[in-house]
């Protein structure tokens, strides 16, 4: 497995993909375990501080508001050809094209989501943590094409079609 090394004068930061006050919520375990570059993937920088941290506190907030969430969140590789990081002594780590991130909560018998899509690099709003994150909403059904994955399996066939094809226009309160 990738270590700290393969991360060293790459230009990218160990992006989490379950962050780790999150994990903390679930438990002292949790919280230990997934602060490892095996729940990592290479971020540039300004990304993972700036709208991906936007996302993530937003789910954090939605989690205390609405007393759970359920996030599935990973990277997206668009090309064929992959670009790595790591010298050739280390473990090499694949370079993501783009990342995202599936937030559904249980409202009454009904089953929310919200999807986003962020690419690895953006424009100036890219950065900042305070940024906009509606742009990148987008459809379960998006991200399942990019992926390759099948998500919400354990709902009726009718209603995962109807929400994974839905693409949110506003975010939760």
């Amino acid at each position: 497995a990738p270590d700290d090394s393969s991360y060293r004068n790459s230009g990218y930061s160990r992006g989490h993909m379950c962050m780790k006050s999150h994990a903390s919520r679930i438990s002292p375990a949790a919280d230990r375990e997934t602060h490892t570059v095996l729940n990592a993937c290479p971020q540039i920088q300004s990304m993972n501080a700036g709208v991906w941290l936007a996302i993530e506190n937003l789910t954090g907030n939605w989690a205390n508001e609405y007393g759970a969430v359920w996030i599935v969140t990973g990277p997206i590789f668009t090309s064929d050809e992959y670009q790595w990081i790591g010298d050739r002594d280390e473990v090499p780590v694949a370079i993501p094209d783009a990342f995202f991130k599936i937030v559904a909560r249980q409202k009454g018998k009904d089953v929310e989501v919200l999807a986003f899509i962020v690419p690895m690099k953006g424009d100036s709003n890219h950065g900042k943590q305070s940024a906009d994150v509606r742009p990148y909403l987008t459809s379960v059904d998006i991200i399942e094409a990019l992926t390759g994955l099948d998500f919400l399996t354990a709902l009726p066939d009718a209603q995962e079609q109807t929400i994974e094809q839905r693409i949110a226009t506003q975010l939760w309160n």
